[in-house]
């Protein structure tokens, strides 16, 4: 009713239709007919980054609707025009055929002015964007599993999504079959713990998703001989490109290569990507540290933008940045990351990083990695006694160049800042789940450490080439143990924090402020918290619990954000089989 009432108001206003175009015009350019008459220019195409427009888009109509999803707090238009005709988009100038800047949508109704001008004509099309309120972002759908769901498989361990495609990670599968062609019913020579992914697609953003591919490693073997590799650990999406860990994995090949079936290497680790075509998923490389040795887990993170990519080895060892010095001796368990770039069809390692030189001792850098544009983020959660620390890396030319050293505000042994990390458009959330202070919500005192591992999270902002801490972040409801921070995702103006350990006995989601039901009754069946950035200061929005809440389910074990969905895991879920986990989906 809000919407009609707006939109009748604006069609009082302005005119719903525009003139014809003078002959010879092109199509929209404002020329002059003969007599000298002139009409103002129109618009070819108009368009949107979310939503579709209401009524379909005709040159002649300048007053639409247009409906988003609750998560969607950016929008950005794409315009067409003829001749010389000029494009302003909530009044900056923009390119024919090229996409605005993204608008914030500052209220439940943003009305974004898209004005095409020829001189001194010119023709302005309303767009009035509605949000949906919090009241309707809900569970859309029952729990997904997997299509067998097999006993602390722990589907859900991870999950990535892109657009229309999600991808899960259940790293303690014991399926058959190598690359695309398993069947995760056959169990007949079992691999323990071999781990698998499952690839689900929606055919929009409002239908189900279904099930699209299920992927094992190309170098599964049966039986015994790779039980344990654990992929799907952690996993990266982008378009058509799947990038897989397998932290567990033992071979001593280096560098990328043929999938290797030797096991000299124990838990040296290894990284699948997988490209696909039209439904079908190929394997595509198989990627191992150019120094590997037992026990580096590389590929126990994994980042990737475009044709870039990003693996973490936590226990790499390695004193110094020569990747060739690697002793028994005090930097054990330094860490390091790697950086591999697409060249066609091949996969080429271009850099090896490293926290310092030496590097710290057991810091564990690489646990987490992020990449965005030309920066990395590396984290470190075991430096300096377990109060952790985040690396961030620039790319200058070739080289990639440690521009920051993050911390908490108050870093304390044991926080482990840097867990959980996530790096988009110019800003880095940081979890740390086992920090101890007490206070709620965003800003309070991070100095009292009276709730053990309650958990907490930090925002940091780019200005310039420095980064600030923009917010200390706490659980509205926090209790000692919740784990809040273990896992965060970033998305525009969006974060979203889980607490897997968290004892809440509410379902469903409520507001941030309704405090009242945000109290203990099932033991770490975990929820998420959702903050929003408003005026340039987080706020606590939304509290979220699974529809089907249960004891140990450990929902927010793992998240994904965009425009549109929040994919949560509860890798434990107990539905079908002990532990054979699930993902939930919110929008």
């Amino acid at each position: 009713m809000v919407l009609a009432v707006l939109l009748a108001a604006l069609a009082g206003c302005i005119p719903s239709t525009i003139g014809a175009v003078a002959a010879g015009g092109g199509g929209g350019g404002g020329g002059s007919a003969e007599t000298g008459a002139s009409s103002p220019p129109a618009l070819e195409t108009l368009s949107l980054s979310v939503g579709e427009l209401v009524p379909a888009f005709d040159p002649a109509t300048t007053s639409y609707s247009a409906s988003v999803d609750f998560l969607t707090t950016r929008i950005s238009v794409t315009a067409t025009t003829g001749g010389s005709n000029t494009i302003r988009v909530a009044g900056d100038a923009v390119a024919n055929g090229q996409t605005s800047q993204p608008v914030a949508l500052l209220a439940p109704i943003q009305t974004i002015g898209v004005t095409v001008e020829n001189g001194s004509l010119s023709t302005t099309y309303l767009v009035n964007v509605q949000r949906t309120t919090l009241t309707g972002f809900i569970q859309r759908e029952p729990a997904i599993r997997a299509q067998v769901a097999g006993q602390l498989d722990v589907f859900g361990w991870k999950v990535a999504i892109d657009g229309d495609t999600m991808a899960v990670g259940a790293p303690f599968e014991d399926g058959t079959g190598q690359g695309s062609a398993g069947d995760p019913s056959d169990l007949s020579a079992a691999t323990a713990d071999s781990g698998a992914v499952h690839v689900f697609r929606r055919s929009s953003p409002t239908s189900a998703w279904t099930l699209e591919a299920y992927l094992k490693a190309p170098n599964n073997l049966p039986g015994a001989v790779d039980g344990g590799d654990t992929f799907g650990h952690t996993l990266a999406l982008g378009g058509d490109t799947l990038v897989v860990g397998a932290p567990n994995e033992d071979s001593a090949a280096a560098g990328p290569g043929t999938p290797a079936s030797d096991d000299d290497a124990s838990a040296a680790g290894a990284v699948y990507v997988f490209r696909r075509t039209g439904s079908t998923w190929t394997p595509e490389a198989y990627l191992k540290a150019s120094n590997p040795d037992s026990s580096d887990l590389f590929g126990y993170s994994v980042a990737l933008q475009q044709d870039r990519l990003v693996v973490g080895a936590p226990q790499e060892d390695n004193t110094d940045g020569s990747q060739n010095n690697d002793p028994a001796g005090s930097d054990v368990n330094a860490g390091a990351a790697y950086v591999f770039e697409r060249n066609g069809a091949d996969w080429v390692q271009t850099a090896y990083l490293k926290a310092a030189t030496p590097s710290p001792a057991g810091a564990a850098f690489g646990e987490s990695v992020d990449i965005d544009a030309d920066t990395i983020a590396v984290s470190a959660p075991n430096e300096d006694a377990g109060s952790g620390a985040v690396y961030v890396f620039d790319r200058s030319g070739t080289d990639w160049l440690r521009s920051a050293r993050l911390r908490a505000t108050q870093p304390d042994a044991g926080d482990f800042f840097g867990r959980a990390l996530d790096l988009r458009g110019g800003r880095i959330a940081a979890g740390a789940a086992t920090e101890d202070g007490s206070a709620a919500g965003v800003g309070g005192d991070s100095s009292n450490d009276s709730l053990f591992d309650a958990g907490a999270a930090y925002v940091f902002r780019r200005e310039g080439s420095n980064w600030v801490e923009e917010a200390y972040v706490k659980a509205t409801n926090p209790a000692a143990s919740a784990d809040f921070g273990f896992s965060v995702a970033l998305h525009d103006e969006m974060l979203a924090v889980g607490a897997p350990k968290e004892d809440g006995g509410f379902a469903g989601v409520t507001a941030a402020a309704n405090t009242s039901v945000q109290v203990s009754g099932v033991p770490d069946s975990g929820a998420v918290y959702l903050y929003s950035l408003v005026g340039g200061a987080w706020q606590p929005t939304a509290y979220i619990k699974a529809a089907t809440n249960a004891l140990g389910l450990q929902f927010g074990s793992t998240l994904a954000l965009d425009e549109r969905s929040l994919l949560v895991g509860g890798p434990l879920e107990s539905g079908i089989v002990l532990g054979n986990g699930a993902v939930f989906h919110f929008r």
